[in-house]
Protein backbone atom coordinates (compact mmCIF):
# COMPACT_ATOMS: atom_id res chain seq x y z
CA UNK A 1 0.00 0.00 0.00
CA UNK A 2 1.63 3.32 -1.13
CA UNK A 3 1.52 6.70 1.62
CA UNK A 4 -1.27 7.77 -0.32
CA UNK A 5 -3.47 5.12 0.17
CA UNK A 6 -3.10 5.24 3.54
CA UNK A 7 -3.32 8.91 4.01
CA UNK A 8 -6.34 9.28 1.78
CA UNK A 9 -7.85 5.84 1.45
CA UNK A 10 -10.06 5.29 -0.97
CA UNK A 11 -13.73 5.89 0.00
CA UNK A 12 -15.41 3.77 -2.74
CA UNK A 13 -17.06 6.78 -4.74
CA UNK A 14 -16.68 6.75 -8.43
CA UNK A 15 -13.93 9.33 -8.83
CA UNK A 16 -11.67 7.86 -6.33
CA UNK A 17 -12.12 4.46 -7.76
CA UNK A 18 -11.28 6.03 -11.51
CA UNK A 19 -8.34 7.38 -10.03
CA UNK A 20 -7.03 4.35 -8.04
CA UNK A 21 -7.48 2.26 -10.80
CA UNK A 22 -5.13 4.69 -13.22
CA UNK A 23 -3.11 4.96 -10.23
CA UNK A 24 -2.90 1.08 -10.22
CA UNK A 25 -2.67 0.61 -14.20
CA UNK A 26 0.18 3.27 -14.58
CA UNK A 27 2.03 1.04 -11.70
CA UNK A 28 2.03 -1.82 -13.59
CA UNK A 29 3.15 -0.31 -16.51
CA UNK A 30 6.55 1.06 -14.31
CA UNK A 31 7.12 -1.91 -12.74
CA UNK A 32 7.39 -3.53 -15.96
CA UNK A 33 9.27 -1.19 -17.14
CA UNK A 34 11.55 -1.86 -14.04
CA UNK A 35 11.97 -5.30 -14.80
CA UNK A 36 12.36 -5.62 -18.48
CA UNK A 37 14.58 -2.96 -18.76
CA UNK A 38 16.51 -2.90 -15.52
CA UNK A 39 16.30 0.97 -15.07
CA UNK A 40 14.25 2.89 -12.61
CA UNK A 41 10.95 4.80 -13.18
CA UNK A 42 12.09 7.59 -12.74
CA UNK A 43 14.54 7.32 -15.96
CA UNK A 44 11.17 6.58 -17.65
CA UNK A 45 9.49 9.69 -15.95
CA UNK A 46 12.05 12.06 -17.30
CA UNK A 47 11.57 10.76 -20.84
CA UNK A 48 8.16 11.04 -20.87
CA UNK A 49 8.40 14.55 -19.65
CA UNK A 50 10.79 15.21 -21.90
CA UNK A 51 8.79 14.04 -24.69
CA UNK A 52 6.03 15.43 -23.25
CA UNK A 53 8.29 19.40 -24.21
CA UNK A 54 8.55 18.04 -27.34
CA UNK A 55 5.69 17.17 -28.06
CA UNK A 56 3.96 20.68 -27.06
CA UNK A 57 7.03 22.59 -28.55
CA UNK A 58 6.20 20.40 -32.35
CA UNK A 59 2.61 21.44 -31.83
CA UNK A 60 3.37 25.24 -31.26
CA UNK A 61 6.22 25.50 -34.63
CA UNK A 62 3.47 23.61 -36.93
CA UNK A 63 0.69 25.94 -35.90
CA UNK A 64 3.45 29.31 -36.43
CA UNK A 65 4.74 27.78 -39.64
CA UNK A 66 1.27 27.07 -41.02
CA UNK A 67 0.01 30.80 -39.92
CA UNK A 68 -2.34 29.54 -37.53
CA UNK A 69 -1.05 31.59 -34.38
CA UNK A 70 -3.40 31.39 -31.77
CA UNK A 71 -3.89 32.18 -28.16
CA UNK A 72 -3.15 28.57 -28.03
CA UNK A 73 0.39 28.22 -29.66
CA UNK A 74 1.49 30.44 -27.05
CA UNK A 75 -0.43 28.57 -23.72
CA UNK A 76 1.29 25.40 -25.11
CA UNK A 77 4.82 27.41 -24.88
CA UNK A 78 4.27 27.59 -20.86
CA UNK A 79 3.42 23.92 -20.41
CA UNK A 80 6.57 23.15 -22.50
CA UNK A 81 8.66 25.05 -20.17
CA UNK A 82 7.24 23.35 -17.32
CA UNK A 83 7.92 19.64 -18.80
CA UNK A 84 11.51 21.08 -19.96
CA UNK A 85 12.29 21.20 -16.49
CA UNK A 86 10.15 18.45 -15.25
CA UNK A 87 12.32 16.52 -17.39
CA UNK A 88 15.19 16.95 -14.98
CA UNK A 89 13.49 16.49 -11.88
CA UNK A 90 9.79 15.05 -12.44
CA UNK A 91 9.06 14.78 -8.89
CA UNK A 92 8.46 18.83 -9.36
CA UNK A 93 5.17 19.43 -9.43
CA UNK A 94 2.15 21.40 -7.93
CA UNK A 95 0.20 18.82 -6.45
CA UNK A 96 1.62 15.24 -5.88
CA UNK A 97 -0.93 13.15 -4.33
CA UNK A 98 -4.48 13.31 -2.85
CA UNK A 99 -3.83 14.57 0.28
CA UNK A 100 -2.28 17.66 -0.96
CA UNK A 101 -5.05 17.62 -3.64
CA UNK A 102 -7.29 18.01 -0.08
CA UNK A 103 -5.00 20.68 1.23
CA UNK A 104 -5.54 23.58 -1.77
CA UNK A 105 -8.91 22.50 -2.44
CA UNK A 106 -9.56 23.52 1.29
CA UNK A 107 -7.01 26.26 0.76
CA UNK A 108 -9.12 28.22 -2.04
CA UNK A 109 -12.46 26.79 -1.29
CA UNK A 110 -12.87 24.34 -4.23
CA UNK A 111 -15.63 21.18 -4.53
CA UNK A 112 -14.38 18.24 -2.96
CA UNK A 113 -11.70 16.58 -5.51
CA UNK A 114 -11.56 18.60 -7.85
CA UNK A 115 -8.16 18.35 -8.99
CA UNK A 116 -8.55 14.56 -8.86
CA UNK A 117 -11.69 15.11 -11.34
CA UNK A 118 -9.48 17.50 -12.90
CA UNK A 119 -6.45 15.03 -13.90
CA UNK A 120 -8.59 12.21 -14.97
CA UNK A 121 -10.64 14.36 -17.58
CA UNK A 122 -7.38 15.87 -18.65
CA UNK A 123 -5.92 12.37 -18.83
CA UNK A 124 -8.51 10.56 -20.81
CA UNK A 125 -8.67 13.64 -22.77
CA UNK A 126 -5.37 13.38 -24.32
CA UNK A 127 -6.10 10.14 -24.93
CA UNK A 128 -9.01 10.40 -27.23
CA UNK A 129 -7.02 13.40 -29.02
CA UNK A 130 -4.29 10.96 -29.77
CA UNK A 131 -6.56 8.45 -30.76
CA UNK A 132 -8.65 10.49 -33.24
CA UNK A 133 -5.68 12.30 -34.56
CA UNK A 134 -3.86 8.82 -35.18
CA UNK A 135 -7.36 7.67 -36.65
CA UNK A 136 -7.74 10.33 -39.12
CA UNK A 137 -3.98 10.43 -39.72
CA UNK A 138 -4.22 6.93 -41.02
CA UNK A 139 -7.11 7.46 -43.22
CA UNK A 140 -5.49 10.63 -44.80
CA UNK A 141 -2.81 8.52 -45.65
CA UNK A 142 -5.05 5.76 -47.02
CA UNK A 143 -6.64 8.81 -49.01
CA UNK A 144 -3.53 10.24 -50.71
CA UNK A 145 -4.02 13.51 -48.34
CA UNK A 146 -0.38 13.55 -47.54
CA UNK A 147 0.57 17.25 -49.33
CA UNK A 148 -0.40 18.83 -46.05
CA UNK A 149 -0.44 16.24 -43.45
CA UNK A 150 1.71 16.73 -40.33
CA UNK A 151 0.25 20.31 -40.51
CA UNK A 152 -3.16 19.22 -40.27
CA UNK A 153 -2.38 17.03 -37.54
CA UNK A 154 -0.52 19.21 -35.06
CA UNK A 155 -2.73 18.27 -32.63
CA UNK A 156 -1.33 14.74 -32.30
CA UNK A 157 1.91 16.41 -30.87
CA UNK A 158 -0.28 18.36 -28.41
CA UNK A 159 -2.07 15.12 -27.31
CA UNK A 160 0.84 13.32 -27.15
CA UNK A 161 2.42 16.01 -24.89
CA UNK A 162 -0.50 15.86 -22.50
CA UNK A 163 -0.65 12.11 -22.32
CA UNK A 164 3.31 11.91 -21.63
CA UNK A 165 2.58 14.77 -18.80
CA UNK A 166 -0.19 12.76 -16.89
CA UNK A 167 1.55 9.62 -17.51
CA UNK A 168 4.34 10.46 -15.50
CA UNK A 169 2.13 12.32 -12.81
CA UNK A 170 0.31 9.19 -12.13
CA UNK A 171 3.83 7.18 -12.00
CA UNK A 172 4.78 9.69 -9.61
CA UNK A 173 2.00 8.44 -7.11
CA UNK A 174 3.35 4.96 -6.87
CA UNK A 175 5.77 3.32 -4.70
CA UNK A 176 8.34 0.70 -6.71
CA UNK A 177 10.84 -1.53 -5.39
CA UNK A 178 13.98 -1.00 -6.39
CA UNK A 179 14.94 -2.58 -10.51
CA UNK A 180 16.66 -5.59 -10.13
CA UNK A 181 19.99 -5.71 -11.26
CA UNK A 182 21.29 -6.60 -14.26
CA UNK A 183 24.05 -7.61 -16.13
CA UNK A 184 25.80 -5.47 -18.65
CA UNK A 185 26.44 -6.55 -21.76
CA UNK A 186 30.13 -6.35 -21.08
CA UNK A 187 29.76 -8.46 -18.10
CA UNK A 188 27.45 -11.07 -20.16
CA UNK A 189 30.68 -10.97 -22.98
CA UNK A 190 32.72 -12.18 -20.31
CA UNK A 191 30.67 -14.63 -18.72
CA UNK A 192 30.25 -15.98 -22.14
CA UNK A 193 33.68 -15.85 -22.95
CA UNK A 194 34.72 -17.54 -19.93
CA UNK A 195 32.22 -20.25 -21.02
CA UNK A 196 33.84 -21.18 -24.19
CA UNK A 197 37.50 -20.86 -23.01
CA UNK A 198 37.40 -22.48 -19.56
CA UNK A 199 37.92 -26.52 -19.87
CA UNK A 200 36.94 -29.00 -17.80
CA UNK A 201 39.25 -30.73 -15.35
CA UNK A 202 40.48 -33.67 -15.99
CA UNK A 203 40.95 -36.62 -13.10
CA UNK A 204 42.77 -39.33 -13.57
CA UNK A 205 40.73 -42.44 -12.50
CA UNK A 206 41.75 -45.16 -10.26
CA UNK A 207 40.66 -48.81 -11.79
CA UNK A 208 41.17 -51.66 -9.44
CA UNK A 209 41.66 -55.05 -11.19
CA UNK A 210 41.02 -58.12 -9.09
CA UNK A 211 43.15 -60.71 -10.16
Amino acid sequence: MSLEDRLEPNDGSFIDILDSGLCKFNQYLGDKWQSVTGKSVMSLRKGLCGLSALGMLTNSLLEIVTSNVGVGTYTNMLPMLGMSYKSINPDICLIKNKFEARKMEERYQLPSKSFVSLNAILYFSSFVIVSNSLTWLGLDLLNGYGQDLFHSHSTLFQGLGLFSWFTSDYMGRSDYDEPPKRKSLLEKAKEKLYGLLHMPEIKPIKIEINS
